[in-house]
């Protein structure tokens, strides 16, 4: 193997485990060389040291050149010779819970110039520190912090940025502020609560994926949104204390859209009645995440366009089984089903060939009867991956039959189904 080029070993590691990639390593020179120089390989190397104090006394962490560091419930005092091995090599890192001064954070991120993702879950005072670097390689940046004065940090050291995640259900004008500075270079934004910045995101011009939620969030805010952001290719709403029904129209205004999520939240213990009737249907749209959802008139929005690949259920309530299964009928370019939890009056099912295209198929927590659950061994001839999280007790002849329908399947999860 010593004769094999560089690549051609890199292959092969790749189809280790992680125990097996530092065996590897720890064989000979070379081996080792050829690790630490790959980055697909390294990066499954994430190091979570246990330490509760970091100061000038901490001894280096490891000596493998690891890409991904958490430290978690850490105080640093001083960041000196023992980060001098770990920073610049890293291109993940997240602090949470740690006590770090702002000095001492800027110290600690000016030596890490590899770095890409950066999570930032912390509570400490922050203080104004000059900082004489910036992170140009950092694409993804998540906050999770009450001091929201940290973001003009973050906003002078990642001039790059184009995915953030902010992480606190508060409107401070601070958040506001870095959208807004960002706005011709973000792409993906997630956050937990809009009201008093919409204005600031909705002059995000360049987003592409938006993910959203509030405690009123109704279709005016919907409206607004894609009247703003036409050119969205993905969309995830969560409804808070919304009102018990949705009249998704701002879906007219976003052709651009190839996924979209909406969650909803119940309230009296009733899901979102949406009704998608009056809508011009989304030619590019290949995915839909509904939860805790009422959908009517879906097929006919659905079947508006050919490129629907992927559709997940969650918690959706529905007048029959029926009318789910004669849904999936119309979707003939169906790949990818997730559905569980469903509730309806009655369990009555009519399997449909449709089930041959599907390649991933999820069911979890549903009211299906053991009859049922065996006659998709007739029709998902083509599955690619299986999920299956029922209470039921799979005899040996129907265990047996679902391997030999499956026997293209790469990957199969049955170990759920149990006795109720």
């Amino acid at each position: 193997m010593n004769q094999l080029p560089v690549e051609v070993c890199e292959e092969i590691f790749k189809n280790l485990n992680l125990q097996g990639v530092l065996s590897a390593r720890r064989t000979c020179r070379r081996w080792r060389q050829i690790v630490d120089g790959s980055p697909a390989l390294m990066s499954r190397v994430h190091l979570k040291p246990p330490l509760l104090v970091m100061d000038r006394n901490c001894t280096p962490i490891c000596s493998i050149p690891a890409r991904a560091v958490t430290l978690k419930d850490t105080t640093v005092l001083t960041i000196d010779s023992w980060w001098e091995s770990i920073g610049p090599e890293l291109t993940f890192l997240r602090l949470e819970n740690c006590v770090i001064s702002t000095e001492t954070l800027v110290a600690l991120l000016g030596k890490t110039s590899n770095l890409r993702y950066l999570s930032y879950a912390c509570d400490n005072d922050v203080a104004e520190t000059e900082s004489d670097f910036t992170l140009d390689k950092l694409k993804q940046l998540e906050v999770y912090s009450a001091q929201t004065q940290i973001l003009d940090i973050f906003d002078r050291i990642c001039p790059r940025l184009k995915q953030f995640r902010f992480g606190q259900s508060q409107n401070d004008r601070k958040l506001g502020e870095f959208l807004q500075k960002k706005k011709t270079s973000l792409e993906i934004v997630q956050l937990i609560s809009i009201e008093n910045i919409l204005h600031d995101v909705l002059q995000m011009k360049v987003l592409t994926s938006l993910d959203v939620q509030a405690d009123t969030f109704g279709n005016e805010t919907l409206e607004q949104i894609g009247a703003a952001l036409p050119t969205l290719s993905n969309l995830r709403v969560t409804l808070q204390w919304q009102p018990s029904s949705l009249s998704p129209t701002f879906l007219n205004l976003m052709p651009e859209l190839t996924s979209l999520t909406i969650f909803g939240q119940y309230r009296q213990n009733s899901p979102v009645l949406a009704d998608f009737s009056d809508l011009e249907g989304l030619t590019k749209l290949k995915k839909l995440h509904l939860t805790r959802v009422q959908p009517l008139n879906l097929k006919e929005f659905l079947q508006k366009t050919d490129q629907f690949r992927d559709l997940t259920l969650h918690y959706c309530h529905f007048n029959a089984w029926s009318e789910i299964f004669t849904l999936f009928a119309s979707l003939q370019s169906l790949e990818r089903l997730d559905f569980g939890k469903i509730r309806t009056p009655t369990a009555d099912i009519t399997m449909s060939d449709f089930f041959r295209n599907l390649k991933y198929l999820k069911i979890a927590h549903c009211y299906l009867s053991l009859e049922t659950l065996k006659s998709f061994t007739e029709h998902c001839e083509n599955l690619v991956e299986v999920d299956f999280n029922f209470k039921y007790v799979l005899d040996g002849e129907t265990v047996r039959s679902l391997c030999r329908t499956w026997k293209r399947s790469e990957k199969v999860d049955i170990s759920k189904v149990y006795d109720c």
